[in-house]
């Protein structure tokens, strides 16, 4: 079970939603599904430090307490969370949803927001 000290980064999890326009284009923007505390930690800090990795591909793990609505956003291709004390924007993708242990995670990449 994930102790709540280690949930220290209040995210925004957030859904790609696709809605046609009044000319019929269509257009995705972000809506926000839940707004919860996670823990984010860099999973590969030594090879970023050596430069084997882009600036702007960061590799992270991302984990939440297991919640049963949550649970449906494992399925979800487009997927992002954004920490909202400092703004900064991943990209989620392979989650583990496990009630037994308590928590979903995923590994996710740091996406640079100007690009």
């Amino acid at each position: 079970m994930m102790a709540a000290g280690v949930l220290i980064n209040r995210i925004s999890l957030q859904a790609k939603e696709n809605i046609r326009d009044s000319v019929g284009e269509v257009a995705g923007d972000w809506q926000e599904i839940a707004t919860v505390w996670a823990r984010i930690t860099p999973l590969s800090g030594q090879a970023a430090a050596e430069g084997r990795l882009k600036q702007t591909e960061i590799p992270y793990h991302i984990a939440i307490r297991w919640n049963h609505p949550l649970e449906k956003l494992t399925a979800l291709d487009s997927l992002r969370a954004v920490e909202l004390f400092d703004g900064r924007i991943f990209k989620l993708y392979a989650c583990r949803s496990n009630r037994t242990d308590g928590f979903i995670q995923w590994r996710a990449f740091e996406s640079d927001p100007s690009g």
